[in-house]
């Protein structure tokens, strides 16, 4: 039997936008609160969250192909602003 001890391997996840899979530090996880999607930089909001590279590109991609939406489990469209100027103030 092999031990795994000590040896501690980070968790893959898979950006919404761009779909390429990345270590979970890497990304920015959001949560749906209020009908507004919120960054979770510290990775502890309650809820379902949905995880993005910390780039324009890749936020604008999830927008565009309403994958947030789907992702979050939401069921009508939402408000990116929080999100938005988080990588603009970066």
């Amino acid at each position: 039997m092999t031990s795994s001890a000590g040896s501690e391997s980070t968790p893959i996840r898979t950006c919404v936008g761009c779909r390429n899979r990345a270590e979970q530090n890497q990304l920015l996880r959001v949560v749906l609160r209020a009908n507004a999607v919120v960054p979770d930089t510290q990775n502890r909001q309650l809820g379902r969250g949905a995880y993005l590279h910390r780039n324009q590109e890749c936020i604008d991609r999830a927008i565009q192909r309403r994958s947030l939406i789907r992702a979050l489990g939401a069921d009508s469209d939402l408000d990116y602003r929080l999100l938005q100027q988080l990588t603009s103030s970066s």
